[in-house]
């Protein structure tokens, strides 16, 4: 047994040291894990804190362009008014102009001796009113 406490005792100091190293190892494993997860919960709540910060940009950039739509349509919808309004007063402004140069029409049209619509309508009309007449001679004489 000598010859085994000799050998025990040539390696003790062997064994001693890849113990301390092991159990230094495990230190620095432990503190690494640690170092790891205050990283990790720092990187996670920094990036929640961007995330948080970037959508309450993006609800207030949000906000502000409705709000800009909004007073655009406003805008376009007073002026689509104004137009209209322009664009009636404009047609009764137009209207005398118009009548003027149709009667100047019907006057020209009436020297060429042209036939003008309402001129055949008032023959329609005497056309209509001799047919009737026509057709009440034909059952008088019919009947006599």
């Amino acid at each position: 047994m000598t010859a085994k406490s000799a050998d025990a005792s040539i390696w003790a100091p062997l064994s001693d040291a890849v113990e301390q190293a092991s159990e230094k190892a495990k230190d620095l494993n432990k503190q690494a894990r640690k170092l790891a997860k205050r990283t990790a919960e720092e990187l996670r709540s920094r990036s929640e804190a961007a995330i948080e910060a970037a959508q309450e940009r993006s609800r207030s950039t949000v906000k502000l362009v409705r709000k800009n739509l909004s007073q655009a349509q406003k805008a376009i919808e007073g002026q689509t008014g104004q137009i209209s309004r322009f664009a009636e007063t404009v047609r009764r402004q137009l209207q005398p102009v118009e009548d003027e140069l149709r009667r100047g029409f019907e006057q020209v049209a009436r020297g060429l001796n042209l036939v003008l619509e309402e001129d055949v309508e008032a023959l329609r009309r005497k056309v209509a009113s001799l047919e009737k007449r026509v057709h009440e001679l034909t059952r008088e004489s019919k009947a006599a």
